[in-house]
């Protein structure tokens, strides 16, 4: 059936405005030009061309989701893509471009756009027209270390925020001087230091001395550790945990962003980031933290002694002196345990924080830097350094470095075999 009927000028213009309409789908279809000439109708971009619209969205049902792509036969050359995602329908905010069309640590209630482009070199099929559609697939299952919807539980302790002198006057106290006078704003810690449960269960390792099947196993045989801190992390694979377990967590935005080996693309998700270092690495010290984030973080030096104080002025919270009664550290010729020890098996501080002292040093965000006499509110510690510091002590060292002023210090990416934890906190 003729779909004609009129003069053939009337015919000429419908063939110009259907025309028109061709071209305007072909647009808005983002006209990709092969090498050769072909053309694909497609939402993928040429190579490095600037995002213009995601090819998919979706919401993952736990924490992953894969994108796949679809071409006509006859194009294999054009199925060498690369996808990206971000929070954002405009393209901005892009994570690093990849080969996979796999993405993990998804919050399960954040809806997510992927984009995809031709990879570089990419030629297309000679005379060919190829058109490409996007699917999404959300995981069936959750990671395989973490219980879906259930990340470990973090038990928090509200610290309200006020104003107390930092450091001692005391030289024994290492680094301390000069005192001075500190304002914090409220935040929440973590009433424990992080224990090789909770560590497993993001992460999926367990690195701890401590542990059966790790260096010290003698030390702990016939003993689950499970319950103890996690020992053996760097400064550096804590910010990796801390982002994991923001993500899986609901409703909590990751704190840490960093630039990916991409020059210039910044992400929350540590997948992204690359291996982590075993050297000190100057992207990964670079890392900032992201303003009006809710997840979890590492507290800052300040955050640490307010809340290790718990209002006290004394040497340590439990005052001038402390006794292996009260906290798990060395004692030449005394009876220390010689490792480290389940969480909470002494008694809290007045705040109701347990391990404040003793059991194993914790990082915390600064960097080591010299005090000084100013005030201070919310500090945040020096720009740039060359060791972050640690906090409280370890089972391995005397009583001089338990002390609440006290500090210690090292490379952000070494692994303390014996010692080296951390607790977190988040905003309020």
């Amino acid at each position: 059936m003729s779909m004609y009927c009129g003069s053939p000028k009337l015919f000429l213009f419908w063939k110009a405005v259907m025309a028109l309409l061709l071209s305007a789908f072909i647009t808005s279809c983002n006209l990709d030009s092969g090498s050769d000439g072909s053309v694909v109708y497609s939402p993928v971009l040429a190579a490095g061309a600037a995002v213009s619209e995601p090819v998919v969205s979706g919401t993952p049902t736990h924490n992953s989701i894969t994108v796949t792509s679809n071409f006509t036969a006859g194009n294999p050359g054009l199925q060498t893509i690369e996808f990206a995602r971000s929070l954002e329908s405009d393209g901005t905010g892009l994570s690093a471009w990849q080969d996979s069309g796999t993405f993990t640590w998804l919050n399960p209630t954040t809806t997510y756009f992927f984009y995809a482009r031709s990879k570089a070199n990419t030629t297309h099929a000679a005379g060919t027209q190829s058109l490409v559609s996007a699917a999404i697939a959300t995981d069936t299952a959750p990671l395989p270390y973490w219980d879906a919807f259930t990340p470990p539980v973090i038990g928090m302790v509200l610290i309200t925020g006020g104003t107390f002198t930092m450091g001692d006057a005391n030289t024994l106290s290492w680094g301390a001087q000069p005192p001075h006078t500190v304002t914090v704003s409220s935040f929440n810690m973590g009433k424990y230091q992080i224990t090789q449960a909770q560590w497993v269960a993001v992460m999926g390792t367990n690195p701890s001395w401590f542990r059966p099947g790790g260096g010290g196993s003698a030390a702990v045989s016939g003993i689950n550790t499970f319950n103890f801190p996690v020992d053996s992390v760097s400064w550096y694979d804590v910010l990796v945990f801390a982002n994991r377990l923001s993500i899986l967590t609901l409703n909590r935005t990751p704190a840490y962003e960093m630039e990916t080996p991409t020059a210039g693309i910044w992400s929350t998700n540590p997948d992204l980031w690359g291996p982590v270092p075993i050297v000190s690495d100057a992207r990964w010290n670079n890392v900032r933290v992201v303003a009006g984030s809710t997840g979890y973080r590492l507290p800052t030096e300040a955050q640490w002694e307010f809340a290790c104080r718990a209002g006290t002025t004394t040497l340590f919270n439990t005052g001038d002196t402390i006794t292996q009664s009260q906290a798990n550290f060395w004692v030449s010729g005394g009876t220390s345990l010689g490792r480290t020890t389940a969480v909470g098996s002494y008694a809290p501080n007045a705040w109701g924080l347990y391990d404040m002292h003793g059991n194993v040093w914790e990082w915390v965000w600064d960097w080591f830097g010299v005090y000084t006499n100013a005030p201070k509110t919310n500090p945040i510690g020096p720009a740039s350094g060359v060791h972050r510091v640690l906090r409280g002590g370890s089972w391995s060292i005397g009583a001089e470095n338990l002390r609440s002023a006290g500090r210690g210090s090292s490379n952000p990416s070494r692994r303390w075999w014996n010692g080296s934890g951390f607790r977190l906190v988040r905003p309020e």
